[in-house]
């Protein structure tokens, strides 16, 4: 028996909707029953009036999947295409059933009208009670016809049938029928269903099958598949690929990952094709479907994705001339930098998902895409919030967007630039704040200095990392601290260790192991107002001395950088750390008995400013950037409120 796993809904009502079709209805209604008013669903009733089934028709019509009359007669009695022919339409009942009850009026084999009753529990799907009830005693207000009961299923599926939303998901499984009815009516609750009121576009984009492994049993050619895209007005119809018969009947649907994208659009795709009739492709996911039928349908969805692409630029584009020539949209301009470039093609995918939500009103609409842009500059992923609060765009378009960002460069492009501005930004602001006169009395090592530095560690090169966990390592260096700060009460109080109250400014490791050698960096910054002398230098030499030399570092091979950082360096130690062909800072080198090696850097904040300037002028030039002091000074303040003096 068929498995309903994958039967939505919608598709399961569409199934009998069809049936009805099929038996030539002029009339075919949907109602729904609750047991309490505002409750759920309980049940839901099929009514047409078609032609029936008379009691010698019912062994064909509910007989086994795949045995359906249908598989042999192609047109029905009044002269339709026959939707479907592998008889699992019925069944498809129990996707959202418990019981189902098909009472038909139909002739019998004398020409006389007689009903019949059958009824299948989902459980017993394969043992239909049959009943027959001789000559109506009270027809039908026509003279044959059926109407199907379900009793509904306690499950998420069939609870759907009863949400605001269900009728236009209906509409959209049953549109290729609908759209091309002439001669009758469905209706749901009273309403007729037309998705023509929904529809924003159709299409129909061309593409080449490759039909050579399929053919009919008497080896002539399978028909040309058709593909007809609908896109929709309403955001609660998600893009659904069904493959259908040739005559549009849905056979199966898919959702998902997997199908084509673009922003902005709810579509609807209906592959028709005949062979897909004559095969199952309900059971597993598009991934087998395309497997099984990858002639038919890989060439299909490269037309959708081209279509749907093309469609989505064309009503961007339209969407952002009008909105240019009126003077609302942001970007008035032409891209000049590269950063510019990136900023406006993200922000043009961001008005392709969120287009049909922003304001017709001028005013408002300037104000709403003023303030995406500003958004979208500092957080691109964030930008659609502004407008869900705005007017309530749906939660899956914004994830649609966070999606679409992450599988493009786009986005990639702009936070790179984003974090490159913030450096930028970052280095002139801390160049102020240590040299510039109105400042650098104000700005304490400890409470400021400390602070940001340890919130940016890229400035003393992208290798490094801060070290927080390694608590025996921490521990050691702290004991020799009384060499490095000797004025320092707390560093000299032996009881600190243990409290862990003995701070050292900086520890970093390496990002990569060196030729199995493990790479630490120590950096002890001194306050802006201290020139660093000869005192200052033997303190970072003994210490060096001594932590080098600490059991606890003997059995490893280690290459340490220990940086002593003060903004001025005194002339009395400038020749020993300005040398001719050494790097700029560097004091000493030393290379140990068990293989490790240590350098003593004594550098100012003017050297480590300018390297880490110099390591980003390339991409400052590329994006034409320059920042002032005061808007830097602005930035990093915004950024880091509790971390600067107050101005």
């Amino acid at each position: 028996m068929l498995a309903h796993a994958r039967v939505s809904a919608e598709l399961a009502i569409g199934e009998l909707i069809w049936n009805a079709l099929d038996a030539d209805a002029k009339e075919v209604s949907v109602a729904l029953e609750r047991n309490v008013p505002g409750g759920p669903v309980t049940r839901l009733t099929v009514t047409d009036d078609g032609h029936g089934l008379g009691p010698h028709e019912i062994d064909d019509a509910f007989a086994s999947h795949r045995k359906s009359a249908k598989r042999e007669r192609r047109i029905s009695p009044g002269g339709r295409p026959m939707h479907g022919r592998n008889g699992r339409g019925r069944f498809r009942s129990f996707a959202v059933a418990v019981r189902a009850r098909w009472r038909t009026w139909g002739e019998d084999e004398l020409g006389q009208v007689a009903i019949t009753e059958v009824t299948i529990r989902s459980d017993k799907a394969t043992d239909g009670e049959v009943a027959e009830l001789g000559e109506p005693s009270s027809a039908l207000p026509t003279r044959t016809g059926t109407v199907v009961t379900l009793h509904l299923a306690d499950n998420q599926k069939a609870a759907r049938i009863g949400d605001a939303s269900f009728q236009q998901r209906l509409e959209a499984v049953l549109a290729s029928t609908l759209v091309s009815l002439t001669d009758s009516t469905v209706s749901f609750e009273g309403i007729a269903l037309d998705p023509t009121a929904q529809i924003e576009h159709q299409a129909r984009p061309e593409f080449d099958a490759d039909l050579a492994s399929y053919a009919h049993l008497d080896g002539t050619p399978a028909g040309e598949p058709v593909l007809d895209v609908i896109e929709w007005k309403t955001a609660v119809i998600s893009p659904t690929l069904f493959l259908c018969d040739e005559n549009g009947a849905a056979l199966v649907e898919f959702e998902g990952a997997r199908l084509p994208r673009a922003p902005g659009i709810n579509w609807s795709a209906y592959l028709r094709w005949e062979g897909f009739a004559r095969a199952t492709v309900n059971e597993g996911d598009l991934q087998n479907a395309r497997a099984a039928f990858a002639g038919v349908i890989e060439p299909a969805l490269s037309a959708l994705a081209r279509h749907l692409q093309d469609r989505s630029e064309l009503l961007t584009g339209d969407l952002i001339e009008t909105w240019v020539s009126d003077g609302t949209y942001p970007y008035l301009d032409h891209p000049i930098t590269i950063l510019d470039e990136a900023e406006q093609a993200g922000f043009r995918e961001l008005v392709a998902v969120a287009r049909k939500a922003v304001p017709s009103d001028r005013e408002q609409r300037r104000l709403t895409l003023g303030m995406m842009q500003a958004t979208f500059k500092e957080s691109p992923d964030d930008a659609l919030q502004v407008i869900a609060k705005i007017k309530g765009l749906d939660p899956a378009e914004i994830q649609e967007f966070r999606e679409l960002l992450d599988r493009t460069p786009l986005a990639r492009v702009i936070r790179a630039s984003k974090m490159l501005t913030d450096r930028i930004d970052f280095l002139v602001a801390l160049d102020e704040l240590l040299h510039g006169v109105d400042h650098r009395d104000l700005f304490l090592e400890r409470d400021h200095l400390h602070k940001l530095v340890e919130k940016n560690p890229w400035i003393f090169g992208n290798q490094w990392s801060l070290v927080r966990s390694e608590a025996s390592l921490v521990s050691a260096l702290r004991e020799h601290l009384r060499i490095l700060r000797p004025d320092d009460d707390e560093a000299v109080d032996p009881a600190g260790v243990e409290r862990g109250t003995r701070r050292i400014d900086m520890l970093f490791a390496g990002a990569a192991s060196e030729h199995r050698r493990t790479r630490r960096l120590v950096v002890e910054l001194k306050r802006a107002s201290l020139t660093l002398a000869r005192r200052e230098r033997d303190q970072i030499e003994s210490y060096a001395q001594a932590i080098t030399g600490h059991a606890k570092f003997q059995g490893e091979l280690v290459h340490w950088d220990f940086w002593l950082l003060g903004t001025t360096i005194g002339d009395d130690i400038r020749p020993s750390v300005r040398k001719k062909n050494e790097p700029t800072g560097r004091f000493q080198e030393v290379q140990l008995d068990n293989g490790s090696t240590y350098s003593i850097w004594i550098l100012s904040w003017s050297d480590v400013i300018s390297a880490a300037k110099d390591s980003l002028e390339f991409f400052r030039e590329e994006i034409a950037y320059d920042p002032d002091v005061a808007d830097a000074l602005a930035g990093i303040r915004a950024r880091y409120p509790d971390h600067l003096p107050s101005p």
